[in-house]
């Protein structure tokens, strides 16, 4: 995974600029419903089970699309759900759902004919990646994600040095221009950041009540992401969460000495 030092600067940026963009907009929002509705978050433990079943379930129904070649049907199913999320991140942007429609459809229209501008799909992907976020982060607690973020990590370490589905899957989606993750380009070279990785930090990051919180966790996955990729070999995949995980954690536990 190891790039050019301004390629790794990029992505960098990019992941950073990714998560304070979703607590600017899914922080108040997700505070908001945990606090006038606190029985949502009591039964954490039965949604953490339904989050870790969809996802093998999602896993295994992308692997036996991509198996079948049933291209155009995950295009639609991709192109659907990414809608549906980008329409609420816009909605809790500007506040109006009619006008977070419209340039919902706009964005898709724009990622129909440029299907290989990478600003258009990092836009997509940022808006995308919290609005499903948003929707997740007021069922859980803490605990739940701690122990989510620590299933999580070993499920990918299984996917991309076991399996390696997860590597399948992301050559895959690439190829059809349709990688749900982040994606930074610079002469000519490419490196990329899995839509997940980015998610679950958020998710964590809005979960916690303090905004030194918050931050914490943000600017220690961002140590862990950039680490990640110095210490990474070129052209060789590895599992994101782990590392992300570890320190988000700890930038966690740091953060309660200062508040």
């Amino acid at each position: 995974m190891k790039a050019n030092f301004n390629l790794i600067i990029l992505m960098v940026l990019l992941f950073l600029f990714s998560e304070l963009f979703g607590l600017y907009i899914g922080k108040n929002f997700v505070l908001y419903v945990k606090s006038t509705n606190p029985e949502i978050s009591s039964n954490s433990n039965n949604i953490l089970f339904s989050i870790i079943t969809f996802i093998m379930i999602l896993t295994i129904f992308i692997i036996l699309i991509l198996k079948l070649k049933w291209f155009k049907l995950w295009i639609i199913w991709l192109g659907f759900a990414t809608f549906i999320a980008i329409v609420i991140s816009l909605s809790l942007l500007v506040n109006n759902e009619y006008i977070a429609l419209i340039f919902a459809i706009l964005l898709l229209l724009l990622k129909l004919k440029y299907n290989r501008n990478i600003i258009i799909h990092n836009i997509l992907e940022i808006l995308t990646i919290t609005g499903v976020v948003v929707l997740i982060a007021p069922l859980l607690t803490i605990n739940a994600m701690l122990l989510l973020l620590m299933i999580i990590s070993v499920y990918d370490i299984l996917s991309v040095f076991y399996t390696k589905h997860m590597i399948y899957l992301a050559e895959e989606n690439r190829k059809l221009n349709f990688f749900p993750g982040l994606v930074a380009t610079l002469n000519g070279e490419t490196v990329i950041l899995g839509g997940g990785d980015v998610g679950f930090v958020l998710m964590f990051a809005l979960i916690v009540k303090n905004m030194i919180s918050s931050l914490f966790i943000v600017y220690f996955a961002t140590i862990g992401v950039t680490t990640l990729y110095i210490l990474g070999k070129k052209g060789k995949y590895y599992p994101a969460m782990p590392i992300l995980s570890l320190f988000s954690t700890m930038g966690y536990f740091l953060s309660t000495f200062f508040i």
